[in-house]
């Protein structure tokens, strides 16, 4: 028995070798990584044996039209819908037999567990209560770091300070930053279908622990450098992503860029967004932070604006 990721992707090609490399080093055999991204971007993915593609960009084939019927029907996010497909059509009929074990992370996301092991399905068998279909493991979330531009770098390299070092933010807390290890052999394929995968809730357990506390971190890169925040806004990385924060970019509600990852905006950081935002074509309007005057204010200074017209 093995264990397996599945994910969603749309334009993480700067980011996903690396990610794939990491997993399987630590034992994982098997990715299923749906791609919902621009179809002529599919073939920059990297081929390896153990990589299973399922390709939902073309709008002519039968996967993606129950991809896109489920998201109509559902109403749930994309990143659940190709993972309840994947779950559904190729874990329940072809995989079943031989995983034991399935992570549903992003590409941002990488399992590290805290102690020492040798493959990570032996160490989950000791550490995982098998009487349960799921347990959760809670996210040690890292900001910018103070990086403004991007780096042809290991985003584990570039990015090793986080937020919330001892993990103390998340523990015992009903929060959605805990992802999911499912034992597939409790799976019920029907709830999944019906409920989604409970990314911020237990609906396979009536446990309300976090059980795999501090015996695994999901590190979980989230702007990574400005640049590369910029770059998510852009539809080249992401279709929707621009428009699930409503335009705002940098301390809104919306944004978890100044807000909750507590980015530090320096009058350097400040000057480099309205070149940042013309290299990758971004339209943005700094009065739609939202109320947060000292932000414009400080926009403003920085780059030499005199009047209220904050178009860049």
């Amino acid at each position: 028995m093995t264990s397996a990721i599945i994910t969603l992707t749309q334009g993480d090609f700067l980011y996903i070798d690396e990610w794939i490399q990491y997993h399987h080093n630590i034992g994982i055999e098997l990715f299923c990584i749906g791609y919902n991204g621009d179809s002529k971007d599919f073939n920059k993915l990297p081929k390896y044996d153990y990589v299973k593609y399922f390709d939902f960009s073309t709008n002519d084939s039968e996967i993606f039209n129950e991809f896109n019927s489920t998201i109509s029907k559902r109403g749930w996010p994309s990143m659940w819908c190709g993972c309840v497909y994947i779950m559904n059509n190729y874990i329940k009929f072809f995989c079943k037999e031989y995983i034991k074990y399935v992570a549903i992370i992003d590409v941002d996301e990488f399992i590290s567990p805290q102690e020492e092991f040798t493959n990570i399905t032996e160490y989950l068998d000791n550490i995982y209560d098998q009487s349960l279909p799921t347990e959760f493991i809670s996210m040690q979330v890292y900001n910018g770091n103070g990086n403004i531009y991007y780096e042809d770098k290991p985003v584990l390299e570039r990015f090793i300070k986080s937020i919330n070092p001892n993990n103390a933010l998340f523990e015992n807390e009903n929060t959605g930053f805990k992802k999911s290890i499912l034992n597939v052999q409790h799976i019920d394929y029907d709830h999944i279908l019906d409920n989604g995968f409970g990314f911020h809730e237990n609906i396979y357990s009536k446990s309300e622990n976090n059980l795999l506390f501090n015996k695994i971190i999901l590190k979980h890169f989230v702007c990574k450098s400005l640049e590369e925040w910029i770059m998510k806004m852009s539809p080249k990385h992401d279709r929707d992503y621009c428009n699930r924060f409503k335009g705002i970019m940098f301390s809104g509600w919306g944004s978890y860029f100044m807000g909750y990852l507590d980015n530090k905006i320096t009058d350097e950081a400040l000057q480099a967004i309205p070149k940042l935002l013309k290299k990758y074509n971004i339209h943005y309007k700094p009065e739609m932070e939202e109320e947060n005057e000292e932000f414009k204010k400080l926009y403003r200074k920085a780059n030499n604006i005199k009047d209220n017209n904050l178009n860049t």
